[in-house]
């Protein structure tokens, strides 16, 4: 894993940071002049904090670690589960049926999932 000190990691952060600010903007734009609701503003910060973290992923390194995933691919699968987790609070505060945000979020998951083991079986040291 990436050690967590250094001008690189402190700009990551910095990244994530302004990202945030600027979600956390878009969702005063939401509520206060479009009117939505309280939970659909919440889901759309948690989905764009979600969509960051995936986007940017690239940017740690992509060196599998001996017992578990590359420190990039850990914060994409985390990033995307993040962001799912976000669009299931933004179709609830929509009042979208029950059956069709749970069938969603199976479906997420199994993607997700898809996707790791395809990232994973590549960069595997043994």
């Amino acid at each position: 894993m990436v050690e967590n000190t250094g001008n690189p990691y402190r700009t990551h952060q910095a990244v994530v940071a302004c990202v945030l600010l600027i979600a956390v903007a878009a969702v005063i734009l939401l509520t206060g002049y479009f009117g939505l609701s309280l939970m659909v503003a919440a889901g759309v910060l948690v989905l764009a904090v979600g969509l960051t973290i995936a986007a940017l992923s690239h940017m740690y390194s992509a060196a599998p670690d001996k017992f578990g995933p590359s420190e990039s691919a850990y914060r994409l699968i985390v990033g995307a589960v993040i962001a799912l987790i976000g669009a299931m609070i933004v179709l609830v505060g929509l009042e979208v049926e029950l059956y069709v945000v749970i069938a969603i979020l199976i479906i997420g998951i199994a993607a997700i999932g898809l996707c790791a083991t395809f990232i994973g079986n590549k960069t595997s040291k043994y």
